[in-house]
């Protein structure tokens, strides 16, 4: 009432200000470059702003001044790309997280390479030796969404365009 801020914690520090960015890594902190897209946490006054940039990592090789020097900023292509990094990594997360067992079922049906359609995995869903949790229809479409384009390729074959699912591994 006032006017004196309320510390509420790192809470209370987002409350408080009108914009806020943060930094989203996304490659292996042990990478030789480390990959950041800077996110829009909070934005009251529409400030329109995308941004990435890349370092060389810190360690016994790489000072930290050499480190400082090697930040580059990145093109809107490479921003574009590291979005789409930030995505398949939030979704293979969800599909562990929230759809283990269908994450299971796909990659020990799928390791030896074969593509499979859409209706061939569905069926599996019947064998209980595959299938021992049993996952639902609807809970291995929602894992497969998750996982296209990341552990999924899919390719559409024939006429009607059929969906056929070939497991990649990273």
């Amino acid at each position: 009432m006032d006017g004196r801020l309320i510390y509420e914690g790192v809470g209370d520090l987002k409350a408080d200000v009108d914009n806020m960015f943060g930094l989203d890594p996304l490659n292996d902190k042990f990478a030789e470059h480390q990959e950041l897209l800077v996110i829009n946490e909070k934005d009251r006054s529409q400030i329109s702003f995308e941004g990435g940039f890349k370092y060389k990592q810190t360690g016994a090789l790489i000072s930290y001044e050499e480190s400082v020097d090697s930040v580059q900023f990145m093109s809107s292509d490479q921003i574009s790309d590291l979005k789409n990094k930030q995505r398949a990594q939030i979704n293979v997360g969800k599909a562990l997280s929230k759809y283990e067992d269908e994450f299971v079922l796909l990659s020990s049906v799928m390791k030896d390479g074969k593509s499979y359609s859409q209706s061939e995995l569905f069926g599996l869903l019947n064998d209980e030796e595959i299938n021992p949790n049993g996952c639902s229809r609807k809970t291995l479409r929602t894992c497969i969404d998750l996982l296209k384009d990341n552990h999924l390729h899919l390719e559409r074959r024939g006429a009607h365009g059929k969906k056929f699912y070939q497991w990649q591994s990273f």
